[in-house]
């Protein structure tokens, strides 16, 4: 790569500005989820969860056929740009979209499975196993102790935090009901589910991952001069929600439930992809593993059939996994809060920002800030990743241990056992 490939020429900014007006209408979430779920879970549920459910959606407020003509377009007119590696993700984002138009076109028909696959591909054998090793933790109970108005004040704490660092930092509370998600992030919008208390480790999940990366990744974002930073590169989900759990894990909010949730979510993924129906997936969710009770289960299974059949649910472990090992081996966390990108593009970010085509981010969550902290941590755990001089695993210590008790018991005389 050269100089000018981190140089703006207007047939990028103009391919920008068309991917931006596109991407703000191709919104998969509100497009997949159904506007009757209240009625058929209760259905669901009154028929002792033997028969499907018979979901129905929004209509849309857009021609999908007449958008991808529009992408299509674009895609031509992104071969003008003069910068390799703009191009190259302007490109594949025009891809991602025209694909994410034909999964939101084939909602409600067996045609949508094939394409949220090539999305997001199905679960590999050993991310299987993974998944049943989560599912399969013991459930433990969480202290529900936090009423609404004591999160909301901690979460008003949180934004007035970034605030500080920039007063452009802007973020809405507001309580909704939902069957889908506990929380999710809309523009610049928090959503929480409603309920009658919470546990602390909701309100660690609600400040460090839905604020400290969702919500901060897209206005760092804002601030850059592509709008594709705020949207997100194509292929950009895995490393987002990887990163998102990173942070639950350094806030201390990564518990044996959320894991358990998290390897559920796989293994539901991989019996849809296998052709299990709803209702045998809810089976093997509450009578097989994991003993899930209905609700979860329910909404397990409402995430992943959606729209006919929806996989995103299996990025989250190789994600996390992914950002665990770019920071163990030396990777810039703050780097990764540029906007929404994927790991494969942290070598063309750093030089874009070395170059001043980016600009490194304007909001950064307390948690990577500390890089002292940070870089005492990564020492010790990097020691354990080391093959030829690797510390020594818990279990072998244990069998170690072992050992050396059973060397230092004292020595019967010869022949005592004859008596």
């Amino acid at each position: 790569m050269t100089l000018d490939d981190y140089q703006l020429c207007h047939h990028a900014v103009d391919v920008d500005h068309a991917l931006r007006d596109i991407g703000r209408q191709v919104l998969l979430i509100p497009a997949l989820h159904p506007q009757n779920t209240a009625e058929e879970k209760k259905l669901f549920f009154k028929r002792h969860g033997r028969e499907d459910p018979t979901f129905q959606y929004r209509p849309l407020s857009y021609d999908p056929r007449e958008l991808q003509g529009h992408i299509r377009r674009v895609f031509t007119r992104a071969a003008k740009i003069r910068s390799r590696w703009l191009r190259s993700i302007f490109r594949a984002k025009c891809r991602e979209l025209d694909l994410k138009l034909g999964l939101v076109a084939a909602r409600g028909t067996p045609e949508i499975l094939p394409l949220s696959m090539r999305l997001f591909p199905r679960p590999t054998r050993r991310m299987v196993h993974d998944a049943e090793v989560l599912a399969g933790l013991k459930q433990h109970e969480e202290e529900r102790g936090m009423d609404p108005a004591r999160v909301e004040k901690a979460l008003r704490g949180t934004i007035s935090a970034y605030r500080k660092q920039h007063r452009s930092f802007a973020c809405k509370l507001k309580w909704v009901d939902s069957s889908l998600a506990e929380a999710s992030i809309s523009d610049a919008q928090l959503n929480i589910r409603k309920e009658s208390s919470y546990s602390q480790r909701f309100l660690l999940m609600l400040q460090h991952h839905e604020i400290g990366v969702h919500l901060v990744t897209a206005q760092n974002g804002d601030h850059q001069k592509l709008n594709i930073f705020r949207g997100g590169l194509a292929g950009y989900d895995p490393t987002q929600e990887g990163l998102a759990l990173f942070a639950e894990f350094r806030a201390g909010a990564i518990t044996s439930n959320r894991l358990r949730i998290l390897g559920s979510r796989v293994l539901a993924v991989d019996l849809l992809c296998r052709g299990a129906s709803f209702a045998e997936t809810y089976a093997a969710l509450t009578k097989g593993f994991g003993g899930f009770t209905s609700e979860e289960a329910f909404s397990i299974c409402l995430r992943c059939y959606r729209g006919g059949g929806y996989t995103k649910d299996v990025i989250y472990q190789p994600g996390f996994l992914s950002v665990f090992n770019y920071w163990v081996h030396g990777g810039d966390l703050p780097l990764l809060f540029v906007g929404k990108f994927p790991l494969s593009e942290v070598h063309h970010v750093k030089e874009s920002v070395r170059h001043g085509l980016l600009h490194m981010p304007i909001f950064i969550p307390p948690l990577i800030q500390d890089l002292g902290r940070l870089h005492a941590e990564r020492t010790v755990l990097s020691l354990l990743h080391v093959r030829r001089r690797r510390l020594t695993s818990f279990s072998a210590l244990a069998r170690e241990e072992t050992k050396e008790e059973t060397r230092d018991l004292p020595q019967s005389p010869p022949g005592a056992a004859a008596g």
